[in-house]
């Protein structure tokens, strides 16, 4: 690998001297190193990647998902979400395509085909977070302290992979790293633009769409390009639109205020936020 990565960069080099005559050729011969240096380092953290384990149930990290087929990404959840186990836990999937087609779950109904049906021409080109990031898990108790086996918080309750059809050139649409949450206080906007609304929302009871911020949930407020209706209880609907903008960027901080009890424990109801909708805008498409 040294002596690959030494060829690599002395053939680049080479092509930069021989370009500085030229302002054109000595800013290819320089994107040739930038890229030939690139290239190394990616092969480099392929090579060498070891996953993280811990024996701590409190404490687990993300998988590697890039150069996996989408397929063999975890599973069909009975709530129609695909999910994933980390550690004593599990998180949504979402899969972002180049052009917006949506490739999740499918109705149980649309002609018998499955999520692998669909998934399987696809392969994970990016994600995030980034493999290895640590998940914090925190688990309910009772009265007297003592953990039941469902999740209270997590750090993290989604991860977002970049797909690209299987054999395809490119490497696939690019992700915004969102922080994870520090604590069951603070969270931070995610970025939904690329993403179909049938992968990021749900229908309440009350029928408006939400997202869900641990225990908190934030109003998504559709704008659609042509004025249409996107009917949030018909998933094959949610499905045709992708979303092109959003009101609050991604990354901006979400700040849950509980309420508490008479002795000043907070109760697991939240009581106050600080961002309560985001305008999302969508178009239309095919697939």
């Amino acid at each position: 690998m040294k002596r690959t990565m030494c060829v690599l960069l002395l053939s680049a080099s080479l092509l930069l001297m021989s370009g500085c005559s030229s302002a054109d050729s000595a800013g290819s011969a320089a994107e040739a190193v930038e890229n030939a240096a690139s290239e190394i380092q990616e092969k480099v953290q392929e090579e060498t990647f070891v996953q993280k384990t811990s024996s701590d149930k409190h404490l687990s990290y993300v998988k590697k998902y890039i150069g996996m087929n989408a397929a063999a990404v975890g599973y069909d959840s009975l709530g129609g979400e695909r999910r994933d186990e980390v550690g004593e836990t599990n998180v949504r999937i979402i899969f972002v395509t180049e052009d917006g087609t949506y490739i999740g779950q499918t109705d149980e109904e649309a002609e018998g085909i499955s999520s692998k049906d669909l998934l399987k021409d696809y392969v994970v080109t990016a994600q995030d977070p980034v493999p290895n990031t640590e998940v914090h898990i925190e688990f309910q108790k009772d009265s007297e302290g003592n953990e039941y086996s469902l999740t209270d918080w997590k750090s993290i309750d989604e991860i977002v992979l970049a797909v690209k059809k299987v054999g395809s050139l490119g490497n696939g649409p690019s992700l915004t790293p969102i922080a994870p949450s520090p604590d069951k206080h603070t969270y931070y906007s995610r970025d939904y633009v690329g993403k179909k609304l049938h992968s990021i929302g749900y229908e309440s009871l009350g029928g408006v769409y939400l997202d869900e911020y641990g225990d908190g949930h934030i109003q998504l407020d559709i704008i659609t390009d042509d004025g249409s209706y996107a009917d949030y209880a018909d998933p094959t609907v949610l499905q045709q639109y992708v979303v092109t903008s959003q009101s609050v960027a991604p990354g901006t901080e979400l700040d849950l205020v509980y309420n508490t009890y008479s002795d000043g424990t907070e109760s697991g109801l939240v009581d106050s936020q600080n961002i309560d909708s985001i305008t999302l805008n969508v178009k239309k498409i095919s697939g």
